[in-house]
């Protein structure tokens, strides 16, 4: 059997998040937008974790966000960072790499999890759909720091900081028979 026939689509995702985070955290994982958000809770109603359109990975990838936000963070739209839509500049790129680096670890985690294929997020490779060398470059080395991260990731992972992103790995693995 083919290991993608196995891969959670997204409202099973939505549904492992609700039984993990909704009532202890008063948070929701909701699918269908135009562009990833993440909206606070706002006194009685729960925060809002969106994600684009129907898209399995884009839910695991802003799960990761959130997982990796802390409680000061879990306050301000979009954890309080500021996105700048491309085409960036190759410093402006850099600054987004770091930025994404722990989320893109945590999310390959989460993948393998729900047996979704993880793929490298670098949201701005072509420019008027030319991909210049430089991008390249900035590509590959992302890349390579991704694969060092793992390590940190899985620390992460096995310390008390990283109990929430463990809990939802765990019952997204229970999900799919694999845990």
């Amino acid at each position: 059997m083919d290991p993608q026939d196995l891969a959670m689509n997204a409202q099973q995702i939505i549904a492992v998040f609700e039984r993990c985070f909704s009532e202890q955290n008063a948070t929701r994982l909701c699918g269908g937008a135009e562009e990833p958000l993440y909206l606070p809770k706002q006194g009685s109603k729960l925060a809002c974790l969106y994600f684009r359109a129907d898209y399995a990975a884009s839910a695991l990838h802003e799960v990761a966000h959130w997982c990796l936000a802390g409680a000061e963070r879990r306050r301000c739209v979009d954890f309080g960072y500021a996105y700048i839509a491309p085409p960036r500049t190759a410093a402006q790129q850099q600054n987004f790499y770091a930025a994404e680096l722990r989320a893109q670890s945590l999310e390959q985690c989460l993948a393998e999890a729900a047996g979704v294929q993880f793929s490298i997020s670098t949201d701005n490779l072509a420019v008027d759909g030319v991909v210049d060398a430089e991008a390249r470059l900035q590509a590959r080395e992302f890349a390579a720091q991704l694969q060092q991260q793992r390590a940190k990731t899985m620390a992460w992972l096995a310390s008390s900081a990283g109990a929430r992103a463990r809990k939802f790995i765990d019952e997204l693995r229970r999900s799919r028979g694999k845990g």
